[in-house]
């Protein structure tokens, strides 16, 4: 969407960021790496923006296999 869309794509990522913040959230967290990207680029420094697997690996002790 950011590609083809971008002005577009700016204002859904700040209605997001903004209802996020609104609500008190801590963070935000997308399955899309893309969407991750794309948010985190849009201001999203507000809150963190992680990527499913980027958030498990911090904020969970990830066992190998051998545990």
């Amino acid at each position: 969407m950011a590609q083809l869309h971008p002005a577009s794509a700016r204002r859904m990522a700040g209605e997001y960021i903004t209802a996020a913040d609104r609500f008190g959230a801590e963070a935000l967290i997308t399955a899309s790496p893309l969407c991750a990207g794309h948010l985190a680029g849009s201001g999203g420094g507000q809150l963190p923006v992680y990527g499913i697997c980027e958030f498990i690996a911090a904020h969970y002790a990830v066992a190998g296999p051998d545990a």
